[in-house]
């Protein structure tokens, strides 16, 4: 469990240092249905990609989303719950097929 707060901190940290200097970050999750996610400073979208089965997938691009939900995805001990609650039916978005991977 310790290890798990370690690779937190880490990844916050490095996260942090990509965004104060502009560079938009991708996160890996281990989800059952989420594979990553995107954020871009610049744009302020955050892309999703959803696919239980890795092999269909769905991006959502969400448009104004503040550091602020960032950072909650980053501490979220569950990133799908933390999704519905600060992302879904807050932000306007954009959805694509599995044919259109949109990570900006």
């Amino acid at each position: 469990m310790f290890e798990n707060y370690i690779k937190k901190i880490k990844l916050i940290s490095d996260v942090t240092s990509e965004l104060v200097s502009g560079r938009s970050i991708c996160v890996p999750v281990e989800s059952s249905n989420i594979i990553c996610w995107h954020y871009s400073p610049f744009s302020k979208n955050l892309s999703v990609l959803f696919g239980a089965d890795r092999k269909k997938h769905t991006t959502y691009k969400y448009q104004n989303v503040g550091l602020d939900v960032v950072f909650k995805l980053l501490l979220a001990e569950s990133v799908g719950k933390t999704i519905n609650k600060e992302v879904i039916g807050k932000f306007d978005f954009t959805k694509f097929n599995d044919k259109e991977v949109v990570l900006s």
